[in-house]
């Protein structure tokens, strides 16, 4: 049996908010923040924070964590 098949990616969101809104030709940016990283059985977990910010004002647009699953 081929070891890599048994090799796969989940992605998911979770706590997703929308503070602010972007306004159409706006200059945005996202900014990630690697939250946790742990081993769960025969896969690894890493979530992160994204933030896309918009040029000028304070909030920003959306606000999520990622959680990324690597199953091997």
């Amino acid at each position: 049996m081929d070891v890599a098949a048994n090799r796969h990616l989940e992605r998911q969101w979770n706590k997703i908010r929308f503070p602010s809104p972007a306004a159409v030709g706006a200059n945005i940016r996202t900014r990630a923040e690697i939250k946790s990283v742990e081993v769960k059985g025969e896969m690894l977990e890493v979530v992160n924070t994204l933030t896309v910010e918009v040029q000028g004002p304070n909030k920003p647009a959306c606000v999520g964590d990622s959680v990324l699953r690597l199953v091997f």
